[in-house]
């Protein structure tokens, strides 16, 4: 059943360690690309779980988020593993993203949370804010996903939540600057939080050339 959260930060307050798997998607994306420790941004980063992993294997991350309490359990852990991230409590759409600044930028899922017309806004910032052969990670929901669909009983608990679902091919357009190095619509079953739900996803990876 889905608990119908206001926003965010309502759920974080509530639930302050949910979100605590990094991605497997990233992981395997780093390996296969061999990316290794760089200068990295992590947009949307809720309560860590990417940003910890990455500062963990020796990545320079710097991580922004509007929630306060997800920049609090960020910090907090943080503080507690001994690792330096560059938390950041801030809104997307007034962030100082830069030019050519980072090597890596994930953005996982956060795209789906801003208005529909600010959505290319975001995306041209990030392009801009990779340096020159940099690689940019991110996965949003599509109209594949059940929370789309309103079938309730299997799609997130957070689906409420969810401003826009990307239609086919619509994420690789936003990024066609880049070069493409892998895309992919899918769905996926997750456990990874709350009850056994599923997702319909596209992930992009690219390179700034």
């Amino acid at each position: 059943m889905c608990q119908n959260p206001r926003d965010f930060d309502d759920w974080y307050k509530s639930h302050p360690h949910y979100y605590s798997v990094p991605s497997d998607g990233l992981i395997k994306c780093l390996k296969d690309y061999a990316i290794g420790p760089c200068k990295t941004l992590d947009v949307g980063c809720g309560q860590g779980r990417n940003a910890l992993w990455l500062a963990s294997k020796g990545f320079q991350v710097a991580a922004i988020d509007n929630s306060h309490f997800a920049i609090q359990a960020l910090k907090k852990a943080a503080n507690a593993q001994r690792l330096r991230i560059d938390a950041r409590l801030t809104d997307i759409r007034s962030f100082d993203f830069g030019v050519g600044l980072f090597d890596l930028i994930v953005i996982q899922t956060t795209l789906n949370h801003l208005d529909l017309d600010y959505i290319p806004v975001c995306c041209e910032k990030i392009v801009e804010s990779l340096a020159l052969q940099g690689v940019i990670y991110c996965v949003v929901f599509t109209t594949e996903d059940p929370g789309f669909k309103a079938h309730s009983e299997i799609a997130s608990e957070c689906a409420n939540m969810v401003k826009h679902y990307f239609s086919s091919g619509e994420l690789r357009r936003l990024f066609s600057k880049l070069e493409i190095l892998e895309y992919k619509e899918y769905t996926k079953a997750d456990n990874t939080h709350g009850p056994m739900h599923f997702h319909g996803k596209a992930k992009l990876i690219g390179r700034k050339t």
